[in-house]
């Protein structure tokens, strides 16, 4: 159970990850888990970046494979840039076409990154905002979190966090902050050339 008043910024990047990123990706896999520890799923990526805010990964789904807790894989984008944050209460999914054109993103309310071994989690706290192609925005499954604040135990701290994740995400992209800056969009660029040239991955 997460105490969500008690959150430690995951800040000690293993030196490993430090190596000649993005041009030697590290596989990883993401697990997005609720607040009773359960897995909702694992999606297989490469870390691709470490920031000073956010840890990235890239989802490839030619190459990767998302695995829901009942099994089934489900719909994926053709590029996804996960941008898991460090200290922040935020998990944003950036979902991209095969030429690396924006489709949307999904700014989930959630712990700071963890890490054992190779996979990073974070705890999904239900309300997410949505951001469409055109960078209009909306907030959905606040009645989820309600849900789940009696059947997963959320504490006040657990409101306090989502109200915060939601303020910065608004303002991430009201901003135009990262990653909504552009840099992501330059970032999958420059691995899809990568992928391209001979040897690439």
């Amino acid at each position: 159970m997460t105490e969500w008043g008690d959150a430690r910024p995951w800040a000690d990047v293993p030196a490993a990850f430090e190596a000649d990123l993005p041009r030697t990706p590290m596989p990883v896999v993401v697990r997005k888990l609720k607040n009773d520890g359960s897995e909702r799923y694992r999606w297989e990526g490469d870390l691709v970046a470490i920031e000073p805010e956010w840890v990235v990964v890239h989802h490839d789904a030619s190459r990767h494979v998302r695995l829901r807790a009942a099994g089934s894989e489900g719909a994926l984008p053709p590029h996804g840039l996960r941008y898991l944050g460090r200290d922040r209460p935020l998990a944003i999914l950036l979902r991209f076409d095969e030429d690396g054109s924006f489709l949307g993103a999904q700014c989930d309310a959630a712990s700071p990154v963890r890490i054992e071994g190779l996979e990073l989690s974070f705890v999904d706290l239900d309300v997410d905002l949505i951001v469409d192609v055109s960078g209009a925005t909306y907030e959905r499954d606040h009645d989820t979190f309600e849900e789940n604040a009696v059947r997963l135990g959320y504490d006040e701290a657990a409101r306090a966090t989502v109200v915060a994740a939601m303020t910065r995400a608004t303002q991430l992209v009201a901003r135009r902050l990262p990653p909504f800056d552009g840099g992501a969009e330059r970032l999958l660029a420059s691995r899809l050339t990568l992928a391209r040239s001979p040897g690439g991955r």
